[in-house]
């Protein structure tokens, strides 16, 4: 048998057994070797050196999670990301920055090779329901890797300092695995150190996202998601290689991810009180609002199309009354009658009447 048989026999061993250290000597070994022998692959190999005093040896995917040591929970979640039908809308800016992170992520050698790394650690900021978390599932199935998604309930512990150390412990599996690491809600353990209202237990989570933030591979993805940027700690906000600010939808948005769920047809009426219901809208409120008509349609073997209306008209009639006005406002602007618009969100005849006067030429003002 070859050296060079034995030595991958070898290595295979060194790895299941989890002892990276020896396996990194005998990788060095073969690389010195192969520049001796091949010296046409002399900058190939000096990549590959390079990369590896840089990066950990990985994980397997499919390696156990780590849990916490009172509650046995595991402090990550896993998911693989293989179909995201239809395909997320997002305003052109987000689209662009995402398919750099990709970019880059997938020209890792290449920029090594000019002293450059990808951007490994980015920070997504919006409002809840706007795409930031189907964009880190999205970032994943583009690359090919499992999507680790940090735990808090499982992190949170009521023990004094099993936090830090279960938030470290997840950290540190997450870097040794090939993966797109999610942590959501990441103003739960990322908030202002000068907060006096939060224990130091909290406070010292900060020092341990610091540090992970420093030291994450170059090679790797970390992902935060906040819905509260204003809450992170200022240290936090330099950490991050990009920052990618999702807007709230536009209402062209919004209706172009219905259609491309709802795929049927609908009367001007329909449409009409679809597309004034959702001013306003997440994205996550026009799944919601497929979902539900979808579901009414089956349980109830209604048309599709009188399901999404009852889903529609239920879902106005519990809105807080200038939500109302507002749907009502856009309803009859669109020239539906008084009576329609009574049916459809519940609001009184002369309540439409007193708050919703129209103008001479008709139209609602």
């Amino acid at each position: 048998m070859s050296d060079i048989d034995s030595d991958f026999i070898r290595l295979v061993t060194l790895l299941t057994e989890n002892r990276d250290d020896e396996a990194k000597l005998l990788v060095r070994k073969s690389l010195a070797s192969l520049r001796r022998r091949r010296p046409d692959l002399a900058s190939e190999v000096k990549v590959a050196a390079s990369a590896l005093e840089t990066s950990p040896l990985r994980f397997s995917v499919a390696s156990p999670l780590p849990v916490d040591s009172e509650s046995r929970l595991e402090l990550l979640r896993r998911e693989v990301v293989t179909d995201l039908s239809p395909e997320p809308i997002w305003p052109l800016v987000v689209s662009e920055l995402l398919r750099q992170t990709v970019a880059e992520q997938e020209s890792f050698q290449e920029l090594l090779a000019v002293g450059l790394t990808p951007a490994r650690t980015v920070l997504f900021v919006g409002a809840p329901g706007v795409g930031k978390t189907l964009a880190a599932r999205w970032l994943a199935r583009e690359l090919h890797r499992p999507l680790l998604v940090l735990d808090l309930a499982a992190v949170m512990s009521s023990l004094l300092g099993r936090t830090g150390a279960n938030l470290r412990t997840a950290l540190e599996h997450a870097k040794l695995v090939r993966c797109v690491l999610l942590l959501d809600e990441f103003d739960a353990i990322a908030k202002s150190r000068s907060d006096g209202a939060d224990v130091g237990e909290l406070k010292r989570l900060v020092t341990v996202l610091l540090q992970a933030i420093d030291d994450w591979p170059r090679d790797g993805l970390m992902i935060a998601a906040t819905n509260h940027p204003e809450l992170l700690d200022r240290a936090i906000w330099r950490r991050f290689d990009r920052t990618i600010s999702f807007p709230a939808p536009s209402s062209a948005e919004v209706m172009a991810l219905f259609r491309r769920l709802w795929q049927g047809d609908l009367s001007a009426d329909s449409a009409s009180l679809v597309s004034a219901s959702l001013t306003g809208a997440s994205f996550a409120d026009v799944n919601g609002l497929v979902a539900d008509a979808r579901r009414r349609a089956i349980v109830r073997s209604a048309p599709p199309e009188s399901a999404l209306v009852e889903v529609v008209s239920n879902r106005i009639r519990t809105r807080p009354k200038s939500d109302k006005l507002a749907v009502a406002r856009a309803l009859l602007a669109l020239n539906l009658s008084q009576r329609q618009v009574h049916e459809l969100t519940g609001m009184s005849r002369d309540t439409l009447r007193k708050y919703l006067v129209r103008g001479k030429d008709g139209s609602a003002k």
